[in-house]
């Protein structure tokens, strides 16, 4: 996961009154921030939002 962008992200987002959830089922957005240069990532982000849907 690229650590800048996903400070960038959080800035963003908190700028707009988002703020962190203690967990997935309480967000109101989940965000998934990974490498999609390497195949194993993409599916484990893949299988991530499944869980997610």
């Amino acid at each position: 996961m690229n650590v800048n962008d996903s400070e960038r992200m959080m800035t963003l987002l908190e700028m707009m009154n988002y703020s962190p959830a203690l967990s997935p089922d309480q967000a109101d957005l989940i965000i998934v921030n990974s490498c999609s240069i390497r195949e194993k990532p993409v599916h484990k982000v893949h299988s991530e939002v499944g869980r997610y849907r």
